[in-house]
């Protein structure tokens, strides 16, 4: 007699959009700075409903240059050339469409093109292979402790670190140097880059920033960042100004003293 209880289910019924591809993988192919880009088909929908698998389509974009070179295609490969002298790490993120419903993307590792960077330029180093290609590490008092690329202590960002010898008296003198750079003569550039000291064997650390004309100690003659006590422990920026007096390639050095 009477109403008895009630039950209700949720579910997801109908056309989904689908998860990120899977997969993703760029590599050299055998042209000159040509690359080939593949990736697996989404194995599911975001809510566990309907995917047809013969309406799966991509869309690919190129970084950092941010270009889509490809919308909605059906195969899982794509080919090109980068056709550019601004050095880069080059990565594509591929983004899974069922049908007309968009999904979830998927990036590519970086692989690096280009014979200068051209300002602007922004290096996050959250790809460690092709983070740590992009300078030249130098340890010029020949002690063993130079500046390395990964995560240090346990952080979650990638970056470049150095250690100081354990000894705490051996000075630093230790070189990272960038990848070639193009300025244009005449021109104001603005160098800021940030650091903290992680004090993780206590003291402080002690950092500059040079201009040159190579990507050698000798070569780095102009004071971009005077020396500068480090005793921050969060990462704070540090700033200078570089003027170009000719349209050529310089290096920019980070000395730790």
């Amino acid at each position: 007699a009477g109403e008895g209880p009630r039950i209700h289910l949720d579910k997801f019924i109908g056309k989904d959009a689908p998860v990120a591809p899977t997969g993703v993988r760029l590599t050299r192919s055998g042209e000159e700075n040509g690359i080939k880009l593949s990736w697996g088909a989404p194995a599911s929908g975001q809510h566990k409903g309907y995917v047809n698998r013969d309406e799966l389509n991509y869309t690919i974009v190129r970084y950092p240059d941010q270009v889509t070179v490809s919308e909605h295609q059906k195969e899982r490969t794509f080919t090109e050339t980068i056709n550019t002298t601004a050095l880069a790490n080059y990565y594509y993120v591929v983004t899974a469409y069922n049908g007309d419903i968009e999904g979830l993307s998927a990036e590519s590792n970086r692989l690096m093109f280009g014979t200068a960077i051209e300002p602007p330029y922004y290096e996050d180093f959250e790809d460690q292979s092709a983070g740590a290609s992009m300078f030249t590490i130098i340890d010029s008092n020949k002690d063993g402790n130079t500046w390395q690329y990964g995560f240090w202590n346990g952080t979650l960002n990638a970056d470049l670190y150095y250690t100081m010898n354990e000894d705490r008296t051996t000075p630093g003198d230790d070189w990272g140097i960038t990848s070639p750079i193009h300025l244009k003569a005449n021109r104001f550039f603005e160098l800021t880059f940030y650091v903290n000291n992680d004090r993780w064997f206590g003291g402080n650390e002690v950092i500059s920033a040079w201009l040159g004309t190579d990507k050698t100690v000798e070569a780095m003659t102009t004071e971009v960042v005077p020396v500068t006590t480090v005793t921050n422990g969060d990462p704070a920026p540090l700033s200078g100004i570089i003027k170009s007096d000719r349209d050529g390639t310089y290096y920019v050095g980070f000395h730790c003293e």
